[in-house]
């Protein structure tokens, strides 16, 4: 990689994740777990994006929705959001 560039994808990167871990401290998380659960999250996301180059659309489109299923059930859990029913 070009150094420049590195530099810029890093720093993209990074606010990235304190966003997310700014999402899960709000919602309750301490910070190790909520650091944590951001980088796998991305990490997550990004593979995703690298699959649906690979992938056909439709393929692409059934992973995201698997993916967000698995994520929202886990962070469900982490910070114990309430149910839709809930929040009525």
């Amino acid at each position: 990689f070009n150094k420049t560039v590195l530099k810029y994808i890093r720093r993209t990167d990074r606010k990235r994740i304190d966003f997310i871990t700014a999402l899960y401290l709000e919602a309750g998380l301490g910070e190790e777990a909520a650091e944590t659960t951001a980088k796998i999250e991305y990490m997550a996301y990004i593979g995703a994006q690298n699959l649906s180059f690979m992938d056909s659309k439709r393929d692409s489109i059934a992973v995201y929705g698997a993916m967000e299923r698995v994520l929202l059930k886990f962070g469900k859990q982490k910070v114990a959001l309430p149910k839709r029913s809930e929040l009525a």
